[in-house]
């Protein structure tokens, strides 16, 4: 059976997310940088699209994640995911 190893960063409420957070439940991922001049908006309108499909589902979880967190500060993803109606009020 896959296994993720342990992981932790810094979500865009500046909080700490960790492997912990996820156990027992589903997550669906994606992976796109906020400058991202292509596909990270058809993702990021698929995501959206999940979102809302499993919005009171609390066993999944939907988590997108910066292939550039060095460019990427806690500000730039607050701001991204606002202008992408993420819903962050579970904070990750």
């Amino acid at each position: 059976m896959h296994k993720i190893p342990d992981f932790k960063f810094v979500n865009q409420n500046n909080e700490l997310v960790t492997n912990k957070i996820f156990e027992g439940k589903i997550y669906i991922a994606d992976f796109f940088f906020t400058s991202c001049p292509g596909i990270c908006s058809k993702l990021t309108k698929n995501m959206s699209k999940i979102q809302e499909t499993y919005k009171k589902d609390s066993d999944i979880i939907l988590l997108s994640l910066t292939v550039m967190p060095w460019r990427d500060s806690v500000p730039l993803l607050w701001e991204y995911a606002q202008n992408n109606n993420v819903d962050v009020k579970n904070g990750i």
